[in-house]
């Protein structure tokens, strides 16, 4: 397994898609305010990717952190599936 494997696989992880989201969020709070000063559409181009990056990765972060438990739960047969 190489490092980008291992990264990948770290990424899926819990802490992983808090590290990710956390930076990714610093990383476009620095760009908006570069874009801020500097008026470059490039500028707010990354800080508007970077942004929906860390909102994604927070978003799947909280769908595990509610869903965690509920994988392992088998599923109950009705009275009517049973017949």
């Amino acid at each position: 397994m190489n490092v980008l494997d291992k990264t990948k696989v770290w990424h899926q992880s819990k802490t992983g898609l808090l590290v990710f989201g956390l930076t990714e969020l610093a990383v476009a709070y620095a760009c908006a305010s570069w874009a801020i000063d500097s008026g470059r559409l490039s500028a707010w181009l990354l800080s508007i990717v970077l942004s929906a990056g860390a909102i994604w990765n927070l978003v799947k972060l909280a769908g595990r952190l509610v869903h965690a438990g509920t994988a392992a739960r088998p599923h109950k047969r009705s009275s009517v599936e049973k017949a």
